[in-house]
């Protein structure tokens, strides 16, 4: 515990927090029959109690329980920390859009729609400088998307000025960074989708796209397919789009 508690950096593992609950509840059986080993000590039954099989048994039971314990925790001691999942959210700076009702309307309506099971995804439309990015920053931040979701995945999908999204490569790599996952610098797409499909599979994540420029499949990305509660909110001045 002491270990666990100065390593801020790092999360207890599963294995770690199995063996304290189990040397938190032996530890409880033990102060229960110290109290009563305590408590008739001081009556006259006190030799039949001490002499009983049944306070031996749970004697000797608890002894190995404990041995158990202390060999088990000695073989664990390396493996009672693990990386820190990323965080939910990262925030981005934007303008408080609190007082532009043109601009707060929306969000609020997108906001309503991310609360509706059947809607999978959102596109927010329109002109280059109207605030489509700025609608989305507001959302990224919003504390009722951080509550929903297990995690936000923001991307910017072009460069300003370009007709053309940026290359897939791009996009599976500031996946990969912002998820903090560990991989070969010489991986090939397909091996980093897998990847991050494995890592996002089970995951109600939530995916914010940028300025999306073309079509773009999320599937050669890596991205599951919407089946866990997962949803997509994309800004384009596009009128049609296909994303898949």
């Amino acid at each position: 515990m002491n270990d666990v508690e100065r390593n801020k950096m790092k999360a207890p593992s599963e294995t770690y927090m199995e063996w304290i609950n189990r040397a938190v509840e032996i530890e409880k059986q033990v102060k229960f029959s110290a109290d009563e080993y305590g408590k008739h000590g001081k009556e006259e039954s006190s030799f039949w109690f001490l002499s009983s099989s049944y306070f031996k048994e749970e004697i000797i039971k608890m002894y190995k329980e404990i041995t158990n314990l202390l060999s088990e925790g000695n073989q664990i001691r390396d493996k009672i920390l693990v990386d820190q999942p990323p965080e939910i959210v990262v925030e981005r700076k934007g303008p408080d859009i609190n007082k532009f009702e043109t601009l707060q309307k929306p969000l609020e309506q997108t906001l309503d729609l991310l609360e509706k099971d059947y809607v999978k995804g959102i596109r927010i439309h329109g002109t280059v400088g109207i605030g489509k990015t700025t609608i989305m920053l507001n959302l990224n931040n919003h504390e009722q998307v951080a509550k929903k979701f297990d995690i936000v995945i923001w991307l910017t999908v072009s460069k300003e000025g370009s007709k053309k999204n940026l290359s897939q490569e791009h996009l599976q790599q500031a996946i990969v960074q912002r998820m903090e996952i560990k991989m070969e610098s010489a991986s090939n797409a397909d091996k980093v989708a897998r990847r991050i499909f494995k890592e996002l599979k089970g995951k109600k994540c939530f995916l914010l796209l940028d300025d999306v420029k073309e079509d773009l499949n999320l599937n050669e990305i890596g991205i599951p397919e919407s089946n866990n509660g997962c949803k997509i909110v994309l800004t384009t001045w596009l009128r049609q789009w296909w994303i898949g």
